[in-house]
């Protein structure tokens, strides 16, 4: 049955690393969904708790080089119940087609806002990518600014990874990021570092994206010492 899924294709709406965003946009018109996954550990009171992100995004493309994306968010802590966390929206715009330069350009925007919109994040990015048929790079120049009653916390969370295709249908590769927060006390810089698979299906209309990330700043910020995420996309 897996044999029959993974025939070779491409397709611009694939994600080749779970935190770095690549420059492709879904094709003018499709909706794309993607179903995320992410934990993140920390230690209390001797122990190691996990915490659970899970979102569903629903992607489209408004024209050839612009597509948005909405997401609903939830979340879960340890023994605790998943509960609703948010709201996201964002847009991603490329400013040529895929391959026609040495490298592909593209522009991120997102907003956050938690369920009682007493709090919210804005999201930018500036991605550089290169989006080849064996090889797949990426670098994120990513900017976070949280607002709340307390005032705007800044964070600077630049992100990359580097990708093979090995087959038609399996990539391997590595993915890092760094991490540094500007608020009354300044956090980090911390970064984490691991390996990602990537998997595509028949046409690509199905495909699975996993990471993994270690802290290398040990020990670095208690909430985040490891983090893991998976990731698929489905064409509707």
């Amino acid at each position: 049955m897996l044999a029959l899924l993974l025939l070779p294709f491409a397709h611009a709406g694939e994600r080749f690393f779970a935190w770095s965003y690549g420059a492709a946009t879904v094709p003018v018109g499709e909706v794309e969904l993607e179903p995320i996954s992410t934990v993140e550990t920390h230690q209390e009171d001797g122990a190691t708790v996990a915490e659970w992100t899970h979102e569903v995004e629903l992607e489209y493309g408004i024209t050839p080089a612009l597509e948005a994306g909405m997401y609903l968010v939830t979340s879960q802590q340890g023994d605790e119940a998943l509960s609703f966390s948010g709201y996201k929206g964002r847009l991603r715009y490329r400013f040529w087609p895929i391959g026609t330069r040495g490298v592909d350009l593209a522009a991120y925007l997102e907003y956050v806002g938690s369920p009682t919109f007493t709090e919210h994040e804005i999201e930018a990015k500036v991605i550089v990518a290169h989006e080849g048929k064996k090889l797949r790079a990426s670098l994120n120049l990513t900017g976070e600014f949280v607002v709340s009653e307390g005032g705007v916390e800044p964070t600077l969370e630049p992100t990359a990874g580097v990708a093979w295709r090995i087959t038609p249908n399996v990539a391997v590769g590595a993915e890092g990021k760094l991490e540094a927060t500007f608020g009354d006390v300044v956090e980090g810089p911390f970064f984490w570092a691991g390996p990602t698979l990537h998997l595509s299906g028949k046409d690509a209309k199905v495909w699975w994206t996993v990471s993994g990330m270690y802290g290398l700043t040990g020990p670095s910020r208690e909430d985040a010492a490891v983090e893991a995420r998976s990731m698929v996309g489905i064409d509707l």
